[in-house]
């Protein structure tokens, strides 16, 4: 519940970088679970967008070469 208030006190731009409160006092484990919780309050709505693009890139440079392979179930030279 307390990384749904980080996000909606985020706003649009966020409350700038090492601004966030919930950070401190209420999210449990900020630095590893609520990550993104805590990037969404201090970046707000446009970082928050911003970090989901570059995963979204990230994810279809990685996609691009597998699906632009051409083999079959049969051809799969892994396991010869």
């Amino acid at each position: 519940m307390q990384s749904y208030i980080a996000v909606g006190t985020g706003g649009i731009t966020g409350v700038g970088l090492m601004e966030s409160k919930q950070k401190l006092f209420y999210l449990p484990e900020p630095q590893t679970d609520f990550i993104f919780a805590v990037v969404g309050e201090e970046l707000g709505l446009l970082g928050a967008l911003a970090i989901v693009t570059v995963f979204a890139l990230i994810l279809y440079r990685g996609l691009r070469p597998v699906l632009a392979a051409r083999m079959t179930s049969g051809d799969c030279w892994l396991w010869d």
